[in-house]
């Protein structure tokens, strides 16, 4: 359909996989009632291999739709952390890559504006969140805990995360610091996990 439909877009949402994994844990842990044991690291293997594959393929997609000639933009992928940093610019761009008007048309202008408020509540821990979820994030700040895992996680899951996730080529790609070892990882700040360039950025 992606080929076949004019209209028919995608958008993807990525995360750094260790924020992912480490919520995964944090979960885990709870129910086990153990801060960390051997199913934790076979936990995270599994996590992140299964991550590595996914995020692959959105590489793929995205490099196989910029090969066709006179072809529109048809897929958008961008980073949960710049999502959260910078929630009203991200909304633009997705109004953006749908073609939606919001300069000239009243009514996209409305719905933008409508839905770019919501975001930013939802986002910087504004919003209430529905008795009807089980999860979400509306009631907390993403902007507090994109790099939480950062002063969380011990090195030795770090380091099983990267592993099993890929080389430093794909960090990269991606846009997430590497950490070549332990005193790297505890030198740096959380101001550092997010790379400004990747090859989502354009």
């Amino acid at each position: 359909e992606l080929y076949k439909d004019p209209n028919f877009k995608i958008i993807l949402v990525i995360r750094d996989p260790r924020g992912i994994i480490n919520s995964r844990i944090t979960l885990h842990s709870k129910r086990k009632q153990n801060n960390f044991a051997k199913d934790t690291l076979d936990a995270v293997k599994w996590n992140a291999l299964n991550l590595k594959e996914r995020y692959q393929s959105y590489i793929k997609l995205v490099e196989q739709t910029d090969k066709i000639d006179n072809h529109p933009e048809k897929v958008l992928i961008f980073r949960y952390e710049d999502f959260a940093l910078d929630s009203n610019k991200y909304t633009e761009k997705i109004y953006n890559f749908l073609q939606l008007d919001i300069k000239n048309n009243p009514e996209h202008l409305k719905n933008f504006n409508y839905v770019k408020d919501k975001l930013f509540k939802e986002t910087h821990g504004q919003a209430k969140k529905s008795p009807t979820s089980s999860f979400g994030t509306a009631d907390r700040d993403a902007t507090k805990i994109i790099s939480k895992w950062k002063n969380t996680m011990d090195w030795q899951i770090v380091d099983h995360i990267q592993k099993h996730f890929g080389g430093k080529d794909i960090w990269e790609r991606v846009g997430y610091r590497f950490y070549e070892n332990k005193e790297d990882y505890e030198r740096a700040d959380e101001g550092s996990v997010v790379e400004k360039q990747w090859f989502g950025a354009r």
